[in-house]
Formats: C-alpha cells, sequence, structure tokens
C-alpha cells in the first residue's frame, strides 16, 4: 500500500483541514475582497507604529489575529488581487490624511517612509508567524520595507503626454520594483 501526502488526499467535511470552495462568483468575490482590503489596510496603518513598541513576538501575533479575521480565508483570483489592491491604496489614502500639511519633495518622501514602514512591520511579522528568527525576520522585513518605499517614491508622472501613459508607467515601474523586491528578499531567506 502507498503512503499519500496531504496534497494527494481528498479531504472530507468532517477533516479539520476541510475548507470548502467558494461558492461566491468572480464579482461578489471581488466585492469582499474590496472590503477586506479596506478594512485590513485600515488596521495595518493603525497598528504599524503600535508594532514598534509591542516587540516582535506580540505583534506578529497580533497580525495573525488581524489576517483571520479581517480576511476571507477561500478569496478566488478576483478577490486576491481587489484585497491586494485596496489594502495598499487604503494605506496610500490614510497615509496622505496623515501628511495632507507637507507638500511635494516632502510630503511624498513622508508618504514613502510610512508607506515602507508599514510593509516593514507586516512583513517581519509575517516572516516570524512563518517561523523565522526574529534576526532573519527583520532583514527579510527591511529588504520589503526599503523596496515598498522606492517604488512608492519612483517619479513616473510626467513620462507621457497622456495620463494613461503616465498610470501604465507608474504600475510597470511599481511592479517591477516589487518584483526586484521579492526576488532580493527571496534570496537573502
Amino acid at each position: 500500500m502507498d503512503i499519500l501526502a496531504d496534497d494527494e488526499l481528498s479531504l472530507n467535511q468532517d477533516d479539520p483541514r476541510y475548507k470548502p470552495k467558494s461558492q461566491r462568483n468572480a464579482i461578489a468575490d471581488g466585492g469582499l475582497g474590496v472590503v477586506s482590503g479596506i478594512a485590513m489596510g485600515t488596521v495595518e496603518t493603525a497598528t504599524s507604529v503600535d508594532a514598534a513598541f509591542r516587540g516582535n513576538k506580540k505583534a506578529a501575533a497580533l497580525r495573525a489575529q488581524n489576517l483571520s479575521i479581517f480576511k476571507p480565508d477561500d478569496l478566488g483570483v478576483a478577490g486576491e488581487f481587489t484585497y491586494g489592491l485596496t489594502r495598499d491604496f487604503t494605506k496610500v489614502g490614510w497615509n496622505a490624511l496623515a501628511t495632507i500639511s507637507t507638500g511635494g519633495i516632502s510630503g511624498v518622501a513622508t508618504q514613502a517612509g510610512l508607506f515602507g514602514f508599514q510593509s516593514y512591520e507586516s512583513e517581519k511579522s509575517d516572516l516570524i508567524n512563518m517561523g523565522a528568527d526574529e534576526s532573519t525576520a527583520t532583514k527579510g522585513a527591511a529588504i520589503r520595507g526599503a523596496t515598498d518605499a522606492a517604488t512608492f517614491a519612483i517619479p513616473a508622472h510626467g513620462i507621457a503626454k497622456n495620463v494613461v501613459a503616465d498610470a501604465v508607467a507608474t504600475t510597470g515601474l511599481a511592479i517591477g520594483g516589487g518584483i526586484t523586491g521579492d526576488y532580493v528578499e527571496g534570496n537573502y531567506l
């Protein structure tokens, strides 16, 4: 008799590891992703400063708790896409409100720093929750925070005379920076 791995088994509904597939359609899944992303973006913005004072293990436990509350496990592709997008846009929006009195280069630098710090705290907590030691989690999170702050501050506006081309260039640069950050962090870890 062959021994089957967990991913080769077909779990029935009585098994505690069984996760039912979502019965939502893509539109409902995307809508749930938007609501969840706004909630999680708000919570991450509010708790990132607090996480610096709590200590790594408590902050990681709080992040795991927040993820279990605000992010459904069964989001499909549309839900995951809208969740990630609205979570980051919500953080940017809260940061813009917090730095409304600053303007120009200093405003962008302040917002990029806040966004990078929030990414740093989230990544550090996620890495600790995955079993990384605190030193490794801190270094990996520093890579993520720095690349997120840099991609936030990349000045792509005004590259083209067309608004759509500017938006595509900005998005492309941010995606390229994110992929580079993931690669560097992955090589480190």
